[in-house]
């Protein structure tokens, strides 16, 4: 059996996909089966070319895993493809 590296125990480590979002590909996507809401980075919101004004308002509060109250730059629906799979799915988009 192969030694984990590094402090994190081999079944432990995120998960990290290759997709696309809007047909811009994305070499690092960290998977949460848990998830409850899907947060994209204001960087790669600006990759995939767009711009602030095709954000929407939403009345989520976002919280850390400190617990302290987050914010979000606006939601955003985007097709999202992995494998031969495209679905529309929403992100919050955070600084």
């Amino acid at each position: 059996m192969k030694k984990p590296n590094g402090p994190i125990k081999g079944h432990l480590k995120p998960l990290f996909i290759q997709a696309k979002v809007d047909d811009i590909g994305v070499n690092k996507v960290l998977v949460d089966r848990g998830v409850v809401v899907n947060l994209m980075p204001q960087s790669l919101h600006k990759k995939i070319g767009n711009c602030g004004t095709d954000l929407k308002p939403h009345n989520i509060v976002l919280s850390n895993y400190e617990g302290k109250a987050g914010f979000s730059l606006g939601a955003l629906q985007v097709n999202l493809t992995v494998g031969f799979v495209t679905r529309p799915t929403l992100f919050m988009v955070v600084p």
